[in-house]
């Protein structure tokens, strides 16, 4: 992920159409409402907005993309990464 803090590497806990919830790796460096650019493998960039970040390195991110984008990008994210 990419954030004003600069580049943070975590994991995917739970995604839906409309935001993902991550675990950050290191310390957490980012905000409720600081935009944020995510690049999951081998997928196109996300941009969205931290709507919540918590204890031990846990935030929530939603997306800033239509809901067809939404769609398509949620679908082939679980299905070439078995995300359920």
């Amino acid at each position: 992920m990419i954030t004003t803090g600069g580049m943070q590497d975590g994991e995917i806990k739970d995604i839906s159409e409309g935001g993902t919830a991550i675990v950050g790796r290191g310390s957490l460096q980012i905000g409720v409402g600081d935009p944020i650019e995510l690049r999951v493998e081998n997928f196109e960039k996300i941009s969205g907005h931290v709507v919540r970040a918590g204890e031990n390195n846990e935030f929530a991110i939603a997306f800033d993309i239509n809901g067809t984008m939404a769609r398509k990008v949620f679908a082939d994210i679980t299905k070439k990464s078995k995300i359920t």
